[in-house]
């Protein structure tokens, strides 16, 4: 049996990611859910039971994007697949950037899924996109011309985003900077209100930043 991981908080796309899977490893596969990201508990399970193949969504409820899970199945050489409803090409990329095998977006048909984690398994050069992903990175031209603005950011500003960006919660961050998660929510709306754009839009300027520099 195939032990494949499955990280997605949304039922019904747990659902769709259980039958195209069951079919690419003829019904071979043994799944574990998780509905949120615990990178100690998950890394347990890997040393522990080993992951042959994973299925991420990066945007779980309440967080914003999660890359960690992406880089955790990357240091222990676990294939992956990011199933996501998001869509810009600087997510796409970041996305491979970190790790990721393959990228198939939502809207995606349960056909086009099936063809981008068939491609993985058969070691087929990667990182293979899903058609919507691959029209996303094509045109890009808008995508890029909102990256070309480095953020302005404080250095606390910085250092909350980044935690943002981990997949911490307001609530979290403040217990990790002895903040009030007024305090942190205070910070996120003047990031957003200084740069123009919203949380996701920053997040995304950043890492392109982060990344090229």
């Amino acid at each position: 049996m195939k032990k494949v991981l499955i990280i997605e908080d949304h039922d019904s796309a747990i659902i769709t990611i259980k039958d195209v899977l069951n079919e690419v490893f003829n019904y071979g596969a043994e799944f574990v859910v998780h509905k949120t990201f615990n990178k100690h508990l998950i890394e347990k399970e890997i040393e522990e039971h080993g992951y042959e193949f994973a299925s991420l969504d990066l945007f779980l409820s309440g967080r914003s994007k999660n890359f960690s899970s992406i880089e955790l199945c990357q240091k222990h050489n676990i294939p992956c697949v990011v199933f996501s409803a998001n869509t810009p090409a600087s997510v796409i990329k970041a996305s491979i950037n970190h790790g990721a095998s393959g990228y198939v977006c939502k809207t995606s048909s349960n056909w086009e899924y099936q063809r981008v984690v068939q491609a993985i398994i058969d070691n087929i050069e990667t990182p293979i996109y899903c058609n919507n992903a691959e029209k996303a990175i094509s045109n890009q031209t808008r995508d890029d011309a909102n990256l070309e603005t480095m953020p302005e950011l404080s250095g606390r500003q910085e250092q909350i985003l980044k935690l943002f960006i981990a997949g911490m919660s307001a609530k979290e961050i403040s217990k990790e900077l002895g903040i009030s998660i007024h305090g942190v929510n205070k910070h996120r709306s003047n990031m957003k209100r200084e740069n123009g754009c919203s949380l996701n839009e920053l997040i995304e300027r950043f890492e392109f930043w982060d990344y090229k520099l």
